[in-house]
């Protein structure tokens, strides 16, 4: 949920630190008006464009450099109502461009008020606190010079934006060091609020320099004593404030950076071995309603996942199943509460349908159940390794020869029904691929434990 806090600090902090050069030379009564305006129709034009929405956020990012550039070129010049005017425009970019940045995280999915929505939309007023602060902090500090700092850096950021929009649209050439600046411009263009916040915070700690000494009173009625108190509560405020703001800020932006927009991975699966060609498990143990996650490595070093769980909370009803998607590949599941998610697609599975061919649900895995255990035999979890892509280094051995090898460093190999077999010369694969029957077949008897997949 912390995005919408983010998008929010991404969009209209630098905007705020762009007022700061606008601050002496507007009227505020018609500027607040043309601001709310503003915002009001950015909003709507985006959600009017919406069905062409890249070449919409294309057209405002020009837009957008252009209105900077003339606010850095009248900035320092007093023209009547220009300012206003110009501040109009810029609520309307910076709404614009709001909306497409948070176009994939809709407040209300539903036609109904959920409580998420309700959290979302808290997190939205946080962050438009946060810059109101900002924009009071800005003010006293009168700090125009960050304003120009703020206009610049967003300038790089939007000419990164530009110039691979017309790379793709084959405009521009493509050569290496235009590649270079624009792929690091859009990398590093997240680092904008930190910076800026952090100056903020910079500058409320200078003042803590200019502090006057505490000092003492002289008399009853000493104008001096009390002017001076004054001025050190308000540097102290304006101090304590900006490094309160950084701190949230930063703490904030650090939290969806490092933690919020890290993607799910799966918990390690348990390597297991089957006891006379089956893995045997008990029904009891899934009574703690979590994912139960295996693996077993087959003899061509692929890692074939499965997981077991209970599909009711009330009752025993077991599940097994291949960590797998028919649709999104191996990426794995994970358990959250009574939602069984895919990583790939961030699909939430009914657990109840565990276990049925469709859909995102996982691949059944062939199982019984007897006398409270689940019986799962190895050629059927082997029918499962096409599924995977993951492979480990693992000694296997020669058919034809019985030399074992590293599958990894293995110079020959050939896939017979499902199955990887390695060769230690290109003899020995020619003398499999000309009679593989002669070396696999079905039987227990297998010098060399040759594991094959029964179709």
């Amino acid at each position: 949920m912390s995005i919408y806090l983010v998008h929010f600090l991404q969009a209209f902090l630098p905007f705020v630190c762009i007022t700061a050069l606008l601050l002496p030379l507007l009227q505020w009564r018609k500027a607040a008006f043309l601001g709310i305006a503003g915002v009001v129709l950015g909003y709507m034009a985006f959600f009017i464009f919406s069905t062409n929405a890249d070449n919409f956020y294309y057209g405002i990012n020009c837009s957008l450099c252009l209105a900077l550039l003339l606010t850095l070129g009248i900035s320092f010049v007093r023209l009547k109502g220009m300012h206003e005017i110009l501040f109009f425009i810029l609520s309307f970019l910076f709404m614009a461009r709001y909306c497409y940045i948070s176009r994939l995280y809709p407040l209300l999915s539903t036609d109904f008020l959920e409580t998420l929505a309700i959290s979302s939309a808290g997190l939205i007023a946080l962050g438009a606190l946060f810059c109101f602060a900002a924009f009071v902090l800005l003010r006293m500090f009168a700090a125009r010079w960050l304003g120009i700092l703020a206009a610049l850096m967003l300038l790089n950021a939007l000419a990164g934006d530009i110039l691979l929009k017309l790379m793709q649209d084959s405009i521009i050439e493509t050569h290496s060091l235009l590649l270079s600046y624009v792929a690091k411009t859009i990398h590093y263009s997240f680092l904008i609020p930190y910076f800026l916040v952090s100056i903020l915070g910079i500058l409320g700690i200078s003042l803590l320099f200019k502090l006057p000494h505490k000092p003492h009173k002289q008399h009853f009625l000493d104008t001096t004593y009390r002017a001076q108190n004054a001025l050190r509560a308000s540097l102290l405020c304006r101090a304590s404030s900006s490094v309160a703001l950084m701190i949230l800020v930063w703490a904030s932006l650090l939290y969806f950076d490092l933690i919020a927009s890290r993607p799910i991975v799966i918990d390690a699966p348990k390597i297991v071995e089957p006891e006379h060609g089956l893995f045997v498990f008990d029904v009891k143990m899934l009574d703690d309603n979590k994912l139960h996650r295996y693996a077993y490595i087959t003899n061509e070093g692929k890692v074939v996942r499965f997981f077991l769980l209970n599909r009711f909370a009330d009752r025993s009803s077991p599940g097994v199943v291949f960590d797998a998607c028919a649709l999104c590949g191996d990426m794995g599941y994970v358990k959250q509460g009574d939602e069984l998610i895919c990583i790939a697609c961030n699909v939430r599975i009914f657990l109840p349908s565990v276990g049925k061919m469709g859909g995102c649900n996982p691949i059944p895995l062939a199982h019984r159940i007897e006398n409270d255990k689940i019986i799962i035999s190895v050629y059927d979890v082997l029918s499962g390794s096409n599924f995977f892509s993951q492979t480990q280094q693992k000694q296997v051995f020669d058919p034809v020869s019985g030399e074992a090898l590293i599958n990894f460093d293995a110079p020959f190999q050939y896939s017979f029904k499902g199955i990887t077999y390695y060769f230690a010369n290109e003899e020995n694969q020619k003398q499999f691929i000309e009679s593989p029957e002669r070396y696999v077949d079905d039987g227990a008897q297998i010098p060399y434990k040759i594991q094959r997949l029964i179709q």
